[in-house]
This record gives structure tokens, sequence and C-alpha cells, in this order.
């Protein structure tokens, strides 16, 4: 549902800004710039209410996939997708319905592992098949076992033929399977039709400083109708000798007034494997992590933000925070930053000094209405979010204050895509034509 507290934002003018992935050094310690975020779309669509078990047929076999039907990379063009860059891909069918059709009837069609239709959301939706003119469903649609796509028709679909379809689906890489960079092959198969093509998958690496300690994170969940999200926060020391470090994590936008203490927990990385470069990791697995919360000094900061005392830093490790708070639910954006400081004891380009370092990182999500017109375009509107000025690296004499910031994945919640539909009626002699509209309430 879309709330009156969202703003118009499609994606596709934010979409051909290349702004994310920028860092912004400084050796100055004041007046840092801070870098707007850029968007990543995830599915708005309408909620199926209900999931009711099916009654009807499976018609799967009646449903034609015409020419035309593909799956599309970010960029025309090009099938590099980087998921951290707010990059995803997606999924264009044209449709052809047979005879025979009945209300309650349904078709299925499957996603392969590396992908997913929700984005951070919590909610599984998918587009209805509405007509414009009449306001009825024709089709219902529904997220079952994460991957499988069904509609189940409605009585609209009584009495029709020659029916055709239309969908546009935003499909987001899944760092919970595609955890590396890499070649990945996305597959969608409908009945004995399969649609596939080849992406290369890039992540960002995070910001870091010039003995390669980073700092790097992602949004993982948001659930707005609870106001609360889940954040991913990877701390790599890379085997520097680092004191007095502390790791803290904010609600920069979208803070929520009076929030209770967040949820975070702290866990050492004690696996032979590298990291996930997604930034995702399966935390439960004892083999890879080590729950060290209870070793190092948490404290909470005031409207969901917390610092952590790291005095017992091991070098040679990685770590992982997981973050679980709550934020403004009318807010139009939310931003959450990771910030670590501390002091290199061992700094090759001044020796002498217990170095600073200051590295920041920026997840965020905005907040958007889109209705679909019937033409099946999104209308583009100038962007609301714009990347600030980057402050120039500058040396002094004396060590200056080294700072690195860097915006990261940056989320929207919501993302409609229409399905368009048109028919002739069945009675004979009269023809109709009806284009079909996906609405947010």
């Amino acid at each position: 549902k879309v709330e009156t507290s969202r703003v118009d934002l499609p994606s596709e003018k934010v979409a051909d800004k290349e702004t994310t992935g920028t860092q912004v050094d400084t050796a100055q310690p004041s007046n840092v710039s801070e870098i707007k975020p850029r968007v990543k779309r995830s599915t708005d669509v309408a909620v199926v209410a209900g999931e009711a078990k099916a009654t009807g047929t499976d018609v799967t076999n009646k449903v034609t996939v015409e020419n035309g039907s593909e799956i599309v990379g970010h960029k025309q063009d090009m099938n590099v997708v980087n998921p951290h860059n707010a990059e995803r891909v997606t999924l264009k069918y044209k449709w052809k319905f047979g005879e025979g059709i009945k209300e309650g009837d349904y078709f299925d069609f499957t996603l392969s592992d590396n992908v997913e239709t929700h984005g951070i959301s919590t909610l599984r939706k998918v587009p209805e098949i509405k007509s414009s003119t009449e306001d009825k469903v024709m089709a219902n649609g529904q997220v079952i076992d994460e991957r499988k796509i069904r509609y189940t028709f409605t009585d609209y679909i009584n009495s029709k033929k020659d029916l055709t379809a239309e969908l546009n689906l935003n499909l987001f890489i899944d760092p919970t399977t595609v955890t590396k960079q890499g070649k990945q092959n996305v597959k969608v198969t409908l009945g004995n039709k399969e649609i596939e093509k080849e992406f290369d998958i890039k992540y960002l690496y995070g910001v870091k400083d010039r003995m390669g300690v980073t700092v790097n994170g992602r949004i993982h969940t948001l659930n707005k109708e609870e106001g609360r999200f889940s954040h991913f926060a990877y701390v790599k020391p890379n085997n520097q000798s680092l004191t007095s470090v502390t790791v803290s994590g904010q609600v920069t936008k979208g803070n929520k007034s009076g929030a209770s203490n967040p949820s975070v927990k702290v866990y050492k990385h004690i696996g032979s494997d590298e990291l996930a470069e997604s930034v995702y990791a399966k935390l439960d697995d004892a083999n890879k992590f080590e729950d060290v919360t209870n070793k190092v000094n948490l404290s909470y900061t005031g409207d969901g933000g917390y610092s952590l005392d790291f005095s017992d830093l091991d070098n040679s490790k990685d770590y992982v925070i997981k973050y679980e708070g709550e934020y403004d639910q009318n807010a139009k954006d939310l931003n959450f930053r990771t910030h670590l400081s501390g002091y290199h004891k061992n700094y090759p380009y001044y020796p002498n000094y217990y170095y600073p370092v200051q590295l920041t990182w920026n997840n965020g999500v905005a907040f958007y209405s889109n209705n679909a017109q019937g033409d099946g375009k999104d209308k583009p509107k100038e962007p609301i979010i714009e990347h600030s000025t980057p402050i120039e690296l500058e040396f002094k004499s004396e060590p200056p204050v080294e700072k690195h910031e860097l915006t990261g994945t940056i989320e929207e919640s919501n993302d409609s895509k229409p399905i368009d539909f048109e028919y002739h009626t069945a009675v004979e002699g009269a023809e109709g034509h009806v284009e079909g509209i996906v609405e947010t309430e």
C-alpha cells in the first residue's frame, strides 16, 4: 500500500546516473559533504489478499510464451549487473492464453535460485492483472516457495477469448545464493519454455584506507508495516595493528524519535573462507562465526544508534555486525551510517605517529509511490536524490586525519510494473479492447 509519506521517484532517471560508488577522501576533519544515496528498486505491486490453496486446474500448458519474451540487464546491451549499485535485471514476458480457461484456473512459472522478486522487502508480492476501464482483476498473482510465481484467474476470464498479457517484473540478484562476483545464468521457466541469459555480477568492496582497513555494509531486510530493518556491516582490519577502534551505527535519515534500543550482535569470522562479497553472513554457522558480542563494549546512542569499543580487536580476523532496529515509517527516505575510527600503531607513511583513520559507509532506502499508466510505461520524473560535490584529498606536513566516505547499496522499498492485457469479447460480432493497469492502493 502506498502511504502518503512517499513521493514519486521512478527509477529510470535515477538509474541512469552513475552516482553510487564514488569514494570521498579528505584529510580535513571539518565539513565532510554528505553523499546522497541513489536508488535500487524492489517490487511495488498490488498485495495479494490471502494465499488460498488452488481450487482450479493448472492451465500452464494453455499459456504460450511469445516471441519478444526475454530477460534484460539493468543497462541496455550490457550484461554487467552490480546489485550494490542499485542494479537488477528485468523479466519481460509476453503471453497468449488458450481457450477453455475458467475462474480458479492458474499457471505457474519458476525462477532460478540466483534471483528473487522482493529485494530487501519482507513482503512477497507480484502484480495483479487488472482492467483499467472496468476496475476488475483478471488474475491475482502470488509468490510460492520464494521462486515460484502463480497467477490465478478470476471470474473476469469467463466469456473472454484471444487474451494476451505482458509482464515486466524486476528480478534482484539474491545475495544469499550469489555470494561472490562472477558469471550467473538467470533462467525463468514456464511449462517447457525456458528464457535465460548470462550476466556478469559485480559487487562493491566497501570503503578502505591506504592500508586496506575496510568497512562495508548492506541493508538486508526492510519491514515497512512494522517500521523495522536489518543491516549487515563488515569490519576488516586486513592484519593491520590498530588501537582505540570504535565502530558506530546510526540512522541518519528516517530515524524514529524515541526508538527502542536496537539488537546489535558482533561476530568474529573464524572460517577458512572469505566473507561473502555480497555482504551477507549465515551467522548461525558455528564453524564460521563466533559470537563475540559479550567481548566488546556495546553502548546505545539513542534514536536507534549504537557504539562498539573494539579494544581487543583481533587484526587477523574479520568481523560482522548484525543490526536490527526501528525507523520512522513516515519518513521519505532512510539512511544508515556505519563509521569506524581508530589509530594505526605502525603506519609506514608516518612512522612516528599513531596515525588516525576514519571510514564511513552509508546505506539507504528511498520511499516513493508510482502508479503505472495504461500504456505500460513509468512516467519519468526528476530524481530527488543527487550526489554532493566530492572533497579533494589534501596532504599536509603533519599527519592529517584520513577520512573515507562511500555510499553503499541504496534500495527502494517499492516498484510497480504493469501487466497489460487485451481481449476480444466472445459475443459474436462485438469487439472490445481493454488495457490493463497495475494500481497501488
